[in-house]
């Protein structure tokens, strides 16, 4: 079951469904090929996917695991890694239904009893993840 999908800046997809996310590589016909799952996002139901502003960056909200971070790029899923982030603000077992990165660079959430959140700030636009937090 696919859930979201997300095109890469290379013309291929990244598929969230109910057991995790798997990457579709595109050939020169433009039809798709499934490749592997991207490894370090448990078997748990991706509920939504948003570009990062940081290039080759994808935020992954879930259903009960929390927000991941991916980031990679290419035909290979190895050289995607995927790392659970927020567990500083109590997201690390939250319900994640949607993502948006505005034009200042902020990160917002919403989050399944909690409401709507910006948990991390990116409006330098060359940081990372373990820069920042509020």
């Amino acid at each position: 079951f696919i859930s979201y999908f997300i095109i890469t800046s290379e013309g291929n997809l990244l598929i969230g469904g109910f057991d995790g996310m798997t990457l579709y590589i595109k050939d020169g016909d433009n039809n798709f090929t499934k490749t592997d799952r991207i490894d370090g996002i448990p078997f748990a139901r991706v509920q939504t996917i948003e570009a990062g502003l940081i290039e080759n960056t994808y935020w992954i909200g879930t259903r009960d695991e929390g927000l991941y971070l991916v980031s990679g790029s290419g035909d290979d899923p190895a050289d995607y890694t995927a790392k659970q982030v927020g567990e500083d603000h109590g997201l690390q077992y939250s319900s994640i239904p949607t993502i948006m990165v505005d034009n200042a660079g902020f990160l917002w959430i919403s989050d399944f009893g909690k409401g709507v959140g910006r948990p991390y700030d990116f409006s330098d636009r060359s940081s990372s993840i373990d820069d920042h937090s509020l």
